[in-house]
């Protein structure tokens, strides 16, 4: 091993220690510090067949913290495809937490209406509108206001 690949492994460590990072995320890292794009995507790839690296682990980690946070399955699901993740991978992390998405739009639907009912119409296209803003999509977002 290089003293390149080693310093560039040394790096992606760094980076995984701290948290989970999806491959195209740790390879734009490490071209960003300044390793040629071929060490860097050599050096992931190995990281992945030890099993250090998982876009399955960066997936699931990416919807438990989004989801706590309020935010629904399709902005869930749009990040992370921006972050280059595989759309299986993301149907079966999204799946896992099919039957909490109500409760999470209902928890963060009360939060923004302050435990009010929803009295006119007006209120209700807001609640609605607010939903979708979070990744809720149409019968999601239906079934929460009901509920509220």
């Amino acid at each position: 091993m290089s003293s390149a690949e080693v310093n560039c492994r040394k790096k992606a460590m760094d980076y995984l220690a701290r948290r989970e990072h999806g491959f195209l995320e740790l390879v734009t890292k490490l071209k960003e510090k300044g390793f040629s794009e071929l060490l860097s995507h050599e050096t992931v790839l190995k990281l992945k067949e030890e099993d250090l690296q998982s876009d399955e682990r960066y997936a699931e980690m990416i919807v438990n913290v989004r989801s706590a946070r309020g935010y629904g399955p399709l902005r869930i699901a749009y990040e992370l495809k921006i972050k280059g993740i595989e759309t299986e991978i993301i149907d079966d992390e999204i799946n896992k937490k099919k039957s909490s998405w109500e409760q999470i739009g209902l928890m963060v639907l009360n939060k923004k209406l302050k435990n009010k009912k929803l009295e006119d119409k007006e209120q209700f296209l807001k609640a609605y509108k607010f939903l979708q803003q979070r990744g809720f999509d149409h019968q999601d977002a239906k079934k929460i206001i009901k509920l509220v």
